[in-house]
């Protein structure tokens, strides 16, 4: 099972991450523009970041920076691919599409290591099924760029640790760039991108090309894990409700409400005749309640709190409930 995440342009981070020295400049400042939401739509944004920075030769620089929710323990592998509307300012400037993917603490403050350091070609090519296929040369319909299947360096992830995803340029040119990232995390939006290189975009909704799908990238592993029976987590990156020691835990003593939802009955009497209509297409909201005991060191008690708050507090966004059935995931 693969975990796809969605360059979401919502603009509050967690944790601070300082960006990866593999970066040669850091665009603009607008590297910390950004938060991967596992699985999460619907901030009713499309946002174009511009980046620009100096230029000495052969040079990455950094666009937007991107922040996972809490992973547990395992150890990174597999591949990734990703899809992203991209375009340069001006057709000298030579850059092509860069990523690097690492796993950090928690907090953000230790790297774990590299999953990914990026491409390492040293001229953009002609070719659209090349990864390193120069931008196309405008500002305003960007078009699509694409990863497929790139090899992940393994890296141990420590429980609650990040997984930190940079996306930026790599360019030729010997004086400045600077270049653009379109994101789109509408919750009308219509579906994902698909790999397909120069797809043009637009944010203006009138536009024939307006940016419809959301860009993302996808790795061939289940980053979250997978819950086993009577575990229950909101939203695919949640904090872990019924997990094992150590603590912190919650230990859920009492569910309610996971039964099917009540169908929403309306019906009509048909005039001038017997019988009516009697319409049940949809089912009414159900309420779920979790009820546990929290099991804390006194003195982190207060940040774990913190921590389940942020996680189910009220939000404009959709999110599921998973939890672990008798024989799979629900």
């Amino acid at each position: 099972m693969s975990t796809r995440f969605y360059f979401s342009p919502y603009t509050g981070t967690p944790v601070a991450v300082t960006p990866s020295n593999l970066w040669e400049g850091l665009g603009s400042g607008e590297y910390n523009k950004g938060r991967i939401f596992a699985e999460a739509i619907g901030n009713s944004l499309i946002l174009t970041q511009t980046g620009s920075g100096p230029q000495s030769g052969l040079q990455d620089n950094l666009h937007s920076q991107f922040v996972s929710d809490p992973l547990p323990a395992q150890t990174l592998s597999g591949t990734f691919s990703c899809v992203i509307p991209a375009g340069e300012g001006s057709v000298t400037y030579d850059a092509w599409l860069q990523v690097i993917i690492r796993v950090v603490s928690n907090d953000g403050t230790v790297q774990r290591g590299v999953a990914y350091a990026g491409q390492t070609q040293s001229t953009p090519s002609a070719t659209t099924t090349d990864p390193h296929y120069e931008y196309v040369d405008h500002q305003t319909l960007l078009k699509t760029r694409v990863l497929e299947n790139i090899a992940l360096t393994n890296v141990t992830v420590l429980k609650d640790d990040r997984l930190i995803v940079e996306v930026g340029w790599r360019s030729s040119r010997t004086s400045g760039t600077d270049t653009h990232m379109m994101f789109n995390d509408r919750a009308d939006a219509e579906g994902d991108l698909a790999p397909v290189v120069d797809v043009t975009c637009s944010t203006d909704p009138k536009n024939p090309n307006y940016l419809r799908h959301r860009p993302w990238i996808e790795f061939s592993a289940d980053v979250f894990g997978t819950l086993t029976r009577e575990q229950y987590r909101y939203m695919k990156g949640g904090v872990l409700l019924n997990g094992d020691a150590p603590m912190p835990f919650v230990d859920v003593e009492s569910v309610d409400g996971l039964d099917s939802a009540p169908f929403r009955i309306a019906q009509n009497d048909r005039e001038g005749v017997d019988g009516g209509l009697v319409i049940a297409n949809f089912e009414s909201i159900r309420t779920v309640t979790l009820e546990g005991t929290v099991y804390c060191n006194p003195n982190s008690i207060d940040a774990y709190l913190d921590l389940l708050r942020y996680n189910w507090q009220p939000t404009k966004k959709t999110y599921p409930l998973f939890f672990g059935g008798d024989t799979e995931l629900r």
